[in-house]
């Protein structure tokens, strides 16, 4: 039998205090709720609430999806956790060996003036590495996510699914310990989207980064998370929260037959319809 851990009553408290998360959990998100207004982002009780009262962590090693209906406030909490954006109330703590933390845009988000691959020796350089290993690493990165033959063109001459495996794999040249992902495989096609999903799964099997990944495909979600934390629609509060027990390691579209798949396929779908 499935187990659905629901959210109810209040926050609990953050243990460390503000900006320190409490023992053991390398992201803690208490009680964080976002306001926009007509300047952005602003303070609570005036605008439109896009998050309210989210409380949960995320541990160590640990990938969490967070999946929800459109406009529920998914990109804006994954912006808020990666410290793109402030909250209007509540508090986001990483820590736990978060020496470096890496984000996965919706857009790409290249320099335009550095051809795909010397957008990924960057991330290398700014991680210190020298830069002989920024020319292996990268190219190796490209290869890797079948961009061999587009390392020396510049984003405006590929593809929008090929600026988008450009971007992860700067992402991941950069070797964050916490990685946020924003629908990085959106703009993919399918035999593409599999390819890359299972170069990222064999990523996180071997290193065990702490992933906070946002999808709107109920199946990618399943296939790659630990956890998923199913959100309601604006505002975007948690729903419910369900693990997913299938072993590892998996596979981007083989897992999709094992047992155990259409049960948590079946729990999601009644969280969120």
């Amino acid at each position: 039998m499935l187990t659905l851990h629901r959210r109810t009553g209040a926050a609990k408290d953050a243990g460390g205090g503000p900006g320190a998360p409490s023992a053991g959990a390398a992201i803690e998100v208490d009680d964080l709720s976002v306001m926009y207004s007509a300047r952005g982002s602003g303070p609570a009780g005036s605008g439109t609430l896009a998050v309210a009262g989210m409380t949960f962590e995320v541990e160590p090693g640990e990938s969490v999806v967070i999946l929800g209906p459109s406009g529920c406030g998914k990109s804006t909490l994954l912006k808020v956790m990666a410290g793109l954006l402030e909250p209007s109330s509540g508090s986001v703590a990483v820590g736990n060996g978060a020496e470096r933390i890496g984000f996965v845009f919706q857009s790409d988000a290249l320099m335009p003036w550095r051809t795909a691959v010397q957008n990924v020796e960057l991330a290398v350089l700014l991680r210190g590495g020298a830069p002989r290993e920024a020319r292996d690493s990268a190219r190796e990165l490209m290869d890797e996510l079948g961009l061999a033959d587009a390392c020396d063109r510049y984003p405006a001459e590929l593809s929008g699914g090929m600026r988008k495996r450009v971007s992860l794999a700067r992402a991941l040249a950069y070797q964050p310990s916490v990685l946020f992902m924003d629908e990085p495989f959106g703009p993919l096609d399918a035999q593409t989207r599999i390819k890359v999903g299972n170069f990222f799964l064999r990523l996180i099997d071997r290193f065990r980064q702490t992933v906070v990944f946002v999808t709107h495909d109920i199946d990618e979600a399943i296939t790659l998370a630990d956890r998923i934390i199913v959100m309601s629609a604006r505002p975007g509060r948690v729903a419910a929260t369900i693990p997913v027990g299938l072993a590892r390691p998996r596979d981007y579209y083989e897992t999709r037959f094992d047992d155990g798949f259409t049960e948590l396929q079946r729990a999601v779908w009644e969280v969120i319809s």
